[in-house]
């Protein structure tokens, strides 16, 4: 009877090995760190949604990480993962999810071929198959506590982010209450365009959300600080000077972008692109003739290195595609070979693997 590895070994193998490590969703982004803290109503619908989309971009950067941990753990030892697997568990909040992945099937696969060799070790030695027994491995069980550690940090920190999106949830929600009252005050303007400009500061200080709220909060926050600027009517010298300024700073962002189109490294461009991108939303608005033509420029740049980002990966992964095609291949080599009827030191020498 054929033993599937499965019947004999999978009851010694932690619940993750058979399946992703389970986590706590992790945390979102929101828009509030994304799109534009703005006076007047500069953000189009096209450029709200770009700046959502760019999201999902920055959330790529997490993924390539695991890639590229991915590609590197099949070079290690078990030792070494296990070296490399507790200093990620002891720096879990800066530890990705797919990086922990990668390290524990890169463990299990090594794992399993060492149960393979000591499998054929035992029957060749006259064993049966329903005799042998898998010996335990004592890197295993600190490989499976290194997994739940990690799994209870994990969970612990984003308990905390949940703790602080809500009070920063209610902290925004004083914020748009303060910049509704200023719509309605007939104060001094000096003192209304001050405490504007403190309501500005603390709303972009105050980052994450609860996702459910994000769009209504910004939509209020607009609405408010649109209202602002139409009822006290400051689009003279105080406007007038901003637009310029944010004018000239935006300006040289997109020519920086543009610049990095022509960056050799192009992993590099991509970060340095989502550190510009942070600067845009931070500028604020210019004059609402120029809005459109400077975000598509910005947008237009921003496109190719992204572009030339995805290229990458993907050409690593037709790499990795020809890897595998060509190490399969040698296996059907292998299998096709009669080992009993290899007789001489000859015989093998004919029976030599052809790359």
């Amino acid at each position: 009877m054929r033993l599937n590895m499965k019947d004999t070994h999978e009851a010694n193998l932690p619940t993750e090995e058979n399946g992703k490590l389970e986590e706590t969703k992790a945390p979102e982004t929101t828009p509030e760190n994304t799109a534009e803290e703005v006076v007047t109503n500069e953000t189009t619908d096209a450029e709200v949604a770009a700046e959502e989309t760019s999201e999902a971009e920055v959330k790529t950067d997490e993924v390539a990480a695991g890639e590229e941990t991915v590609a590197t753990t099949g070079k290690l030892s078990k030792e070494e993962i296990l070296e490399k697997l507790t200093g990620l568990v002891g720096a879990a909040a800066d530890a990705t999810r797919n990086e922990v992945e990668a390290l524990k099937q890169a463990y299990y696969k090594i794992h399993r071929s060492e149960v393979d060799e000591l499998k054929k070790a035992f029957l060749t030695a006259g064993g049966e198959e329903k005799d042998f027994v898998a010996p335990e491995d004592e890197t295993e069980s600190k490989i499976k506590e290194l997994l739940n550690v990690y799994k209870e940090k994990r969970a612990a920190i984003l308990a905390e982010e949940e703790r602080v999106k809500a009070a920063n949830y209610a902290l925004k929600l004083q914020l748009i209450d303060q910049l509704k009252a200023l719509t309605e005050s007939q104060e001094d303007f000096n003192k209304l365009y001050n405490d504007f400009k403190d309501i500005q500061q603390r709303w972009k200080e105050v980052k994450a959300v609860p996702q459910e709220h994000v769009s209504e909060l910004w939509k209020n926050y607009q609405t408010y600080s649109e209202k602002f600027y139409d009822i006290i009517k400051i689009n003279n010298q105080f406007r007038d000077y901003d637009f310029k300024k944010n004018l000239e700073m935006k300006t040289a962002l997109c020519e920086t972008v543009e610049k990095l189109q022509t960056e050799p490294d192009v992993i590099s461009a991509f970060h340095q692109l989502q550190k510009l991108h942070q600067q845009w939303r931070e500028i604020g608005p210019v004059a609402k003739e120029l809005r459109e033509d400077l975000w598509s420029r910005f947008k237009a740049a921003s496109t190719i290195i992204n572009k030339r980002h995805q290229e990458h990966f993907e050409g690593l992964k037709a790499k990795e595609q020809e890897n595998l095609e060509a190490k399969t291949a040698i296996c059907e080599q292998i299998e096709n070979i009669d080992f009993p009827a290899l007789k001489s030191f000859k015989d093998w020498e004919r029976k030599k693997i052809r790359k």
